[in-house]
């Protein structure tokens, strides 16, 4: 999406270029004026240049200018030259560049008619690279230009810069919203009609990715009209009518894929491949294709489309498209999984979350911008309370004035001079409320985002966390050898610890209001030490380290602490050492200490990894801190790690800190209370409590003997899971991949005793089907239905019971959860049954 937004803004810079004198030579001039400039980029020549040979043309004229040069036709080579780096594409260094050039560039740029048109170009380098605070402060600089108000093209200008920023943190739907607002204002009749075609595509393609699939057949067909009008015109070239007649077909096909549409797709796919080879581009042929193996699967050949998206699979990989790896994947996986190739199937949905979790981390940085609102606001309101003062404190100037005015002529002056000063202050107390008023409708815009972005996330990331912890659960119970079982072990620990992690990070309010919830419980640290070094010890040995572990004999077995959030915090540590560690080793230890009169466990992290400054280790707990700039591109990583792990600490009665010198490597200790070994064994969970968790599983075996439950998901690997935990006992398990193949499900089978219900489904979501069911006037309208969701954030499950549904298991799902919450299900039904009897 970010590179259809940047084609758009190559679009509006070109419409915005001032019209200059006659073409000259790209030669290094002594002198220039900004018309020469004009003229030069003008010029047939130059626009033939690849983008980056017009960087380096534009240098050749920056580095011979004359200091008796106009300061305007500097920077309008500036301009231009950001221009054509934004097009290159390597947005860091173009971002450097700006932040080098930004004060003098803007200076020049203010004095002049195209001062908007500058800050335009500079907004949108920042968004590129991710500095949304700066962005947003050229976003207000531009409205605050004068012309602003009554320009519709600069309103769209600022509205673009809106829609990248939405794009970037994962908000598709809004950025389209917008799109739409420019569309239907009229503000887009200032852009050639080439770039309207391109606008109605861009509306069509992000309501695709927001999954909006109600309204994109809308637009793909307000498209379709306009480019017949444009073709039938003749004011568009034939090339740029292909390119976006490919684009719209495209962005159809691909949302009658995510609805398994598949058996509609011959004549789009047909169409898409007569026109790629018009086209002759690489990236669109490999687009074209894809949707041939999706055709070829909905005419009933899933060998020979298994066969064709390999290939084409293969090809995009070459080409580096991370837009379309996701969508491939998820498209394979449904193929391969109707030839009953499963294992491969499960490869491929791995590879497709694997690379969008790679862009959820880099949205997650965007929250820190909301947080930068909010310290405006809070700023805006000072000030308003300022200038309240003010204007207080003129008031009574006035009133303790008023009776020397009515004694003298010259009190008459006074006054005047006093009702001027003071209809100033009002006049700045209205802006400054006016300010406010806006500053608090886009922090509560802000939080809103924010809120659906977490739920998302959310989401996303619990349903392939279900397959992996799903599965592990089920081999669990099988006849494993002792390694075997080990390995099973080690992937259901670490899919807890990712569950906790995934939890704590995306409930935010949480985190930051201090509300979570640590246990106390016995807790062998030992135990827990030597498998997190287990667990990390093939990634040190991939990369050539020694991993070692070293506890001290008087280190007691059982502590009282948070099993949990101890494995949370050592494992971000060793995380870290084995990133930032080339070669050396890392070594974990654990050893018993004293300060003043608190006995504490203190567990070190040393590495011989790179190091840190002192400058650094002021900020290192800080969220979305790293060593520097490089650090994410380099390591990876997000930066919240030992933000949370400070947290985690501190919450815990404890703390951590970092000994390092740079180079050298760097030993993080974690100090936390040492509860007595007696009190730790009192607290042991007793026999009673074992004898009765076991009893509660046998009441939810019988409570599903025979039973015949309906399974409803639109997730293969989802409904793997549930039915090998369903495997276990005697039951009978009908599967419906949506809300109407359900109801389908319902009529054929009487039977059916128990409904167990994904929320997010396509043709029929999860809400719907319960409203059908329960206004229905057949028997199996008081069926119970069990929801089993990855919607886990605060209110879902009161939200679903008030719903209709009976009861709430969240994903992953625990097997062991899933039938405490069947018995308890039926255990409910049971007693309404003696009720309506008695």
């Amino acid at each position: 999406m970010i590179t259809r937004i940047l084609a758009l803004l190559g679009a509006v810079c070109a419409v915005a270029s001032v019209a200059g004198g006659p073409a000259i030579a790209a030669e290094p001039t002594a002198i220039m004026r900004p018309d020469d400039v004009d003229a030069l980029v003008q010029d047939s020549a130059f626009e033939k240049l690849p983008f980056n040979e017009r960087v380096a043309a534009l240098d050749r004229e920056l580095d011979a200018l004359s200091p008796k040069a106009e300061e305007e036709a500097w920077a309008r080579l500036v301009y231009y030259k950001l221009f054509a780096m934004a097009r290159v594409g390597d947005y860091d260094e173009t971002s450097a560049y700006l932040r080098a050039i930004e004060d003098r560039f803007l200076a020049v740029a203010a004095g002049t008619d195209y001062f908007v048109d500058a800050l335009y170009p500079s907004a949108f380098i920042y968004v590129s690279a991710g500095d949304f605070g700066r962005a947003l402060s050229l976003v207000e600089r531009m409205k605050a230009a004068p012309g602003f108000d009554a320009s519709p093209l600069y309103r769209f200008y600022a509205d673009n810069i809106l829609v990248a920023i939405y794009t970037s943190i994962g908000n598709s739907v809004l950025a389209a919203d917008i799109l739409i607002d420019n569309l239907e204002s009229g503000r887009a009749d200032l852009l050639p009609e080439l770039e309207q075609l391109k606008l109605v595509t861009n509306i069509s393609f992000a309501l695709v990715e927001g999954r909006q699939f109600d309204r994109v057949e809308k637009y793909i067909g307000l498209g379709q009209r306009r480019l017949e009008s444009a073709r039938r015109g003749g004011s568009v070239s034939e090339i740029g009518l292909l390119q976006t007649e490919w684009h719209l077909n495209s962005n159809l096909a691909h949302a009658l894929i995510e609805q398994d549409r598949f058996d509609e797709l011959r004549p789009i796919a047909d169409k898409l491949t007569r026109i790629s080879a018009s086209l002759g581009s690489q990236t669109i042929d490999v687009g074209s294709r894809y949707v041939e193996a999706a055709a070829i699967f909905g005419e009933g050949r899933p060998a020979d489309a298994a066969k064709m998206i390999s290939a084409v699979i293969r090809e995009m990989e070459s080409l580096g498209s991370r837009e379309q790896a996701v969508t491939f994947y998820r498209t394979e996986a449904k193929i391969l999984s109707s030839l009953g190739r499963h294992k491969e199937a499960f490869a491929s949905l791995t590879k497709s979350r694997s690379v969008s979790e790679i862009t959820d981390l880099e949205r997650i940085r965007a929250r820190s911008e909301f947080m930068n609102a909010q310290s405006s606001l809070q700023k805006k309101n000072l000030e308003l309370q300022k200038l309240s003062a003010e204007f207080e404190a003129a008031e009574k100037l006035r009133r303790r004035d008023r009776y020397i005015v009515v004694l003298a002529t010259l009190g008459l002056a006074a006054l005047s001079i006093l009702a001027m000063l003071l209809m100033r202050s009002k006049n700045r107390l209205e802006k400054y409320a006016a300010e406010l008023s806006e500053s608090e409708r886009q922090a509560q815009q802000a939080a809103h985002a924010k809120a659906a972005f977490l739920a998302n996330m959310s989401h996303e990331i619990r349903t392939p966390l279900n397959g992996l912890m799903g599965m592990a659960q089920v081999l669990v119970d099988r006849d494993l050898t002792p390694p075997q079982r080990e390995c099973v072990d080690i992937i259901l620990s670490s899919g807890e610890l990712l569950l906790t992690v995934v939890n704590d990070v995306l409930d935010l309010s949480k985190i930051e209001a201090g509300k979570m919830h640590i246990e106390s419980i016995p807790t062998d640290l030992r135990r827990c030490l030597d498998h997190l070094v287990r667990l990390w010890a093939p990634k040190a040995a991939e990369k050539g380290l020694s991993l070692r572990l070293s506890i001290d004999d008087a280190v007691p077995a059982a502590l009282l602490l948070d099993p949990v959030r101890l494995r949370q915090c050592i494992a971000n540590l060793i995380s870290n050492a084995v990133k930032f560690t080339s070669h050396g080793q890392v070594v974990v230890s654990a050893r018993l200490a004293t300060r003043g009169n608190v006995d504490l466990v203190e567990v070190a992290v040393s590495d011989t990894g790179v190091g840190i400054d002192e400058a650094t280790r002021r900020r290192l707990f800080s969220a979305f801190e790293q060593a520097d700039t490089s650090t994410t591109r380099r390591f990876g990583g997000s930066g919240l790690g030992l933000a949370i792990t400070s947290q985690l600490a501190d919450l815990m009665g404890g703390a951590v800190d970092v000994e390092s010198k740079l180079g050298r490597g760097s030993t993080f200790t974690l100090r936390l209370p040492a509860r007595p070994v007696e009190a730790a064994r009192a607290a042991m969970p007793s026999e009673a409590a074992e004898t009765t968790a076991n009893d509660g599983e046998t009441d939810v075996i019988t409570s599903v003997n025979g039973l015949k439950i309906l399974l409803v998901d639109d997730n293969m690997v989802n409904r793997l899971v549930v039915k090998a935990f369903l495997g276990e006992v005697d039951c009978e398990v009908v599967e419906a991949g949506n809300g109407m193949e359900a109801l389908a499900a319902l009529a054929v089978h009487a039977d059916i005793g128990l409904i167990l219900l994904d929320m997010h489904m396509p043709v029929m979501d999860g809400p719907e089907t319960v409203r059908r069911i329960r206004a229905s006037s057949e028997a199996w309208r008081t069926t119970p239905i069990l929801t089993l969701t990855a919607d886990a954030m605060a209110g879902d499950r009161d939200r679903y019971i008030e719903m209709g549904t009976d009861g709430y298991v969240s994903k992953p799902v625990v097997k062991a959860d899933l039938f405490s919450e069947i018995e308890r299900v039926f255990a409910a039904d049971r007693m309404d049954r003696r009720a309506d009897a008695a």
